[in-house]
């Protein structure tokens, strides 16, 4: 099911990596068009816990960033054929 609904995102046309990447990043703009700035947090996990609790009202964890699902975790769990 998820393939499907991935294949229709997309147009079928996963293997398109530039209609991909646009399919991408006009879903973001869409985003950022849609939602108010102040509810909105574009965050990438490399920059750490800060942004994302300051945005959360949260406290810090204690301790480094979680790093999971690497490319080639998820390469290896695909190739398997398991779920993420």
């Amino acid at each position: 099911m998820a393939k499907a609904v991935i294949g229709r995102l997309f147009d079928g046309r996963l293997h398109d990596r530039d209609h991909v990447i646009e399919v991408y990043r006009r879903h973001n703009d869409e985003v950022r068009r849609l939602i108010p700035a102040e509810r909105l947090l574009v965050y990438e996990v490399s920059e750490g816990w800060a942004p994302l609790c300051d945005f959360l009202g949260l406290p810090e964890p204690d301790g480094p960033m979680p790093k999971v699902n690497s490319t080639e975790e998820f390469v290896g769990r695909t190739a398997a054929g398991s779920r993420p």
